[in-house]
């Protein structure tokens, strides 16, 4: 049997390239060890832009199936697999923050952990396992706007949304935060599961309030990031 180049190449290695799923990207390490929030978070926008043209190109796809009527290769899969597989898997594009009741069970639970360097705007897969592991018994990683609405945007535009645009949209509606159990399960009974109003937190009594809010309001102004802040010519997303 003919063999492809590359998998002859891969035959002679004998193995699969193992992978390092914790490593830290380099950009990431930082000088002494550590970067600033803001150098941090402006890491996870350019992974948020390439994330953006990949959700742009998946768009283009989907609308050109739409158009096939009869002989159509996809069907809600797709959409389930952009929302569960693309954006919430996307590698390191999370910046988490916490409530402030989700931080007073840190506190109480791990009074050695220091929330602004440990755990603010740290992902996951970046912690100690067994502290990840360790949140997670008591705390619930909440998206602040459900992965929904990303997938749901692909049947609400006829034409292709281009790359700047879901960037934007990543960058202004895609946080993650922090909560406690009871404030996971009051969203839940308000029915802001897959959907929810933006002032969701604001609704529920007592709402659901944001440590270190000023950084937070910093991050996510109001206006619409504009691309150009970023110099990203280096990383093959010109937006």
């Amino acid at each position: 049997m003919k063999k492809y180049p590359l998998r002859e190449q891969w035959d002679k290695w004998g193995k699969s390239v193992p992978l390092k799923n914790n490593a830290k990207p380099s950009c990431d390490a930082g000088a002494n060890g550590g970067l600033t929030h803001h150098l941090r978070f402006r890491n996870v926008q350019k992974r948020r832009m390439d994330l953006a043209c990949a959700l742009s190109r998946l768009h283009e796809i989907y609308l050109a199936d739409l158009k096939r009527e009869v002989s159509q290769r996809y069907s809600d899969k797709f959409l389930a697999f952009v929302g569960n597989s693309v954006v919430k898997e996307w590698p390191l594009k999370d910046f988490p923050f916490i409530s402030e009741a989700a931080g007073n069970v840190i506190n109480k639970e791990f009074p050695r952990i220091n929330i602004s360097t440990d755990i603010l705007g740290v992902e996951r897969c970046q912690m100690p396992s067994n502290l990840s592991k360790q949140l997670k018994q008591h705390l619930h990683y909440e998206h602040w706007t459900p992965i929904a609405f990303f997938r749901d945007t692909f049947k609400m535009r006829n034409s292709v949304i281009g790359k700047a645009e879901f960037y934007d949209l990543l960058c202004k509606y895609y946080r993650v935060v922090w909560v406690t159990k009871d404030e996971n399960q009051r969203l839940d009974r308000e029915k802001f599961r897959s959907y929810r109003p933006i002032d969701a937190y604001t609704q529920l009594n007592p709402p659901i309030r944001i440590l270190h809010i000023g950084l937070w309001q910093q991050l996510y102004r109001d206006t619409p990031f504009e691309p150009s802040q970023f110099p990203l010519k280096d990383q093959g997303a010109n937006i």
